[in-house]
């Protein structure tokens, strides 16, 4: 077996783990509801360990909805700062790298949304981080702080809309939701072009 295969095989294994976890945590959380699962019962339904849980997922909500974050590397952030590309397209490019969303994230976002505002807090906590650095980063390649507020104001928007687009493929891939957030934030432009002055 060749290193190309290796690392696909890993990546399988990888995706099946992180499949079985949220797999599981969805089942319990529908015949149980949100607030009664735990993360030892979602480790031992899918016969893993607390640690290798806390891998694929920060916390219990990210497991039921599906959404992995994961941190920026420094490799990613120099490559941020260094790039020639429009600001809004390289920071689409960097917040889709970063998320992994399950094929039925939507779905579940709608089906729970209404029973659990501590799920939706620990999501955002997530998020909130994540977009923090970005906006360091964004402030760091532009040198203007109203840009970058700017840059990450459009960026937020874009995500919440693409939170809400029904989707029937079956897992959203990074360039998939590259395109999405970019063509959001066209949409997000036309709009806001039509505004009387």
């Amino acid at each position: 077996m060749n290193d190309m295969e290796t690392l696909g095989l890993r990546e399988r294994k990888k995706q099946l783990t992180r499949d079985t976890i949220h797999d599981v945590s969805v089942k319990l959380a529908r015949e149980r509801g949100f607030a009664e699962v735990t993360v030892e019962e979602i480790c031992t339904g899918a016969n893993i360990s607390a640690r290798t849980f806390f891998n694929y997922y920060p916390s219990k909500a990210d497991a039921i909805f599906g959404i992995s974050l994961h941190p920026l590397t420094q490799v990613q952030r120099e490559q941020f700062l260094h790039s020639k590309g429009d600001l809004l397209s390289d920071l689409c490019a960097l917040v889709a790298s970063c998320i992994i969303l399950s094929n039925d994230t939507i779905m579940l976002h709608e089906q729970f949304s209404h029973c659990d505002t501590v799920a939706f807090t620990e999501l955002g906590s997530h998020f909130k981080e994540l977009f923090k650095s970005l906006h360091i980063l964004a402030e760091q390649r532009t040198a203007d702080p109203h840009k970058a507020r700017l840059a990450i104001s459009l960026l937020i928007a874009a995500l919440k809309v693409v939170a809400h687009i029904d989707s029937n493929e079956e897992v959203r891939s990074t360039q998939t939701l590259q395109h999405s957030l970019i063509s959001s934030i066209r949409e997000l432009g036309a709009m806001a072009n039509t505004v009387d002055a």
